[in-house]
């Protein structure tokens, strides 16, 4: 059995095509292999140089800051809206009695 698979093997790698295909295969090991490295920290990164790394940081501090903006924005305007809501309902009330108070008098 040994025999037929060493057989095979031999008649397989004196065929043209399987040559073809192995040089084919190692063409693209090139495109395949990435550059990638471990930080000091452990985590994979894939080679992005220092002007990169700090771009990227930079835009994840600024979307930080928006993020920061916004939530104190919605909360400003949260206190304002639940404010301005009391005064109306006082403003409401006062006027519904005074009204009232109208109503009565003419009688």
């Amino acid at each position: 059995m040994n025999e037929d698979l060493k057989a095979n093997a031999a008649k397989r790698s004196t065929d043209s095509n399987s040559k073809r295909s192995y040089e084919d295969i190692y063409a693209n090991k090139a495109v395949l292999d990435t550059p990638v490295t471990r930080s000091h920290k452990g985590t994979m990164t894939s080679g992005l140089n220092a002007a990169e790394t700090t771009f990227y940081r930079l835009a994840a501090v600024c979307l930080g800051l928006l993020c920061v903006l916004l939530l104190a924005a919605v909360t400003v305007l949260c206190f304002t809206f639940i404010t301005e809501t009391d005064q109306l309902q006082t403003n409401y009330t006062n006027l519904t009695i005074e009204a009232f108070h109208i109503w009565v008098l003419e009688k």
